[in-house]
This record gives C-alpha cells, sequence and structure tokens, in this order.
C-alpha cells in the first residue's frame, strides 16, 4: 500500500494549481464576487489619496485668507491642490493664511507633509501661516510628531485672526 500523497501533491497529480497563500499579491473574491485587494494592503485609491477626499473654501478678511479644509488631507493629487493654491495666494500678495482644519476627519503622514510643505512656501515668501480650529484627534497627531512646535494654533478663528494685527 503506497502512503498518501500531501494535499499540494494531490492538487498538482489531479490538475489543480495551489494559489498564493491569502494576502500575497492577487486579488481576491468577495462575497458579491468581485474582486477585493489582497489582505492588508488598503485599495488604490487610499494609497494615491485623491483629489476628491479634500474640499478647500476660501474666504478673506481684511489681508488674512481662510483656508476651510474639509475631508481627509491624505494624498499627491491633495498635494498638487493645495500647493496651487498657496502658490495662487503667494503670486497675488496674500501672505496672511489662517488653515481651519475643524472639518478635517482625517490626516496621514502625506498630508502632514502637504501642511508643512505649504507652510515652508509662505514663510519663504516672507508670509505667516497659522491653524486654527484643530480637532482633537488631528491635534494629537502633531504632538507625536512635534508639529506642534512648528505650528501656532488657535481654539477658534476670531483668536487667530487678532494675532495676525493689522
Amino acid at each position: 500500500m503506497e502512503a498518501p500523497l500531501p494535499p499540494s501533491r494531490r492538487r498538482a497529480r489531479d490538475g489543480l494549481r495551489g494559489g498564493p497563500a491569502r494576502g500575497h499579491g492577487e486579488a481576491r473574491r468577495g462575497p458579491a464576487g468581485r474582486d477585493r485587494p489582497p489582505v492588508g494592503r488598503p485599495p488604490r485609491e487610499a494609497l494615491a489619496g485623491g483629489g476628491t477626499d479634500l474640499n478647500i473654501e476660501r474666504r478673506d478678511i481684511r489681508d488674512v485668507t481662510i483656508l476651510v479644509l474639509s475631508g481627509k488631507l491624505m494624498g499627491s493629487e491633495d498635494a498638487a491642490h493645495f500647493q496651487n493654491l498657496i502658490k495662487e495666494l503667494l503670486s497675488g500678495g496674500r501672505k496672511k493664511i489662517l488653515l481651519n482644519l475643524g472639518n478635517l476627519s482625517w490626516i496621514n503622514s502625506t498630508g502632514l507633509g502637504i501642511l508643512i510643505s505649504g507652510y515652508s512656501s509662505v514663510k519663504n515668501a516672507g508670509g505667516v501661516m497659522k491653524l486654527t480650529n484643530v480637532a482633537e484627534r488631528i491635534q494629537a497627531v502633531f504632538l507625536i510628531t512635534k508639529l506642534s512646535t512648528v505650528f501656532e494654533t488657535y481654539q477658534t478663528e476670531d483668536e487667530a485672526l487678532v494675532t495676525f494685527g493689522g
């Protein structure tokens, strides 16, 4: 009597192929039969960030431009949108910028880089960028990353506006 074959050899003998181990490279089928991303990796849209995740509303009060960010700040399209807006403001002589982050639901490391890049652009142009209405969970990220020492942060827009003077 022959020894039984291990499962991998039985599949090979029967013409069946074994796929990669779960989560290693190929999409899996979801409950509805649609492809799902590999285990442990976010869908491609989440990696890229997608410009639709960030909305920016602009208001000018005297010589201060208030940018109200809402949604998620997390990708390369968001970076391009934000940087273009900052460049447009600076080229138009608007060098006092207040970012209202009260409606920002999420920020990742790329989003932090976007804010730092904007801050650097404004500072290099002789301007000032401050933050207001920062949600507790986002303020915690600033504390952990030590960015709370870089950005001047205020509870309300009115409180921040007073600090710009003029």
